[in-house]
């Protein structure tokens, strides 16, 4: 089996509907017939990143 992680930083002046939009697009991608798995997800709040 092949995993494939792609961690997305988002700008932080998006409104909350523009990052309701992209969650619900990654979500989108279950819906590929050879996926056999998408897990979508906010990193942990423990460290910060510049």
């Amino acid at each position: 089996m092949l995993s494939h992680i792609v961690i997305f930083w988002l700008k932080s002046d998006l409104a909350p509907d523009q990052i309701t939009a992209f969650r619900e697009g990654l979500e989108s991608l279950k819906d590929i017939p050879c996926t056999q798995g998408v897990y979508v997800g906010t990193p942990a709040n423990t460290r910060h990143v510049r």
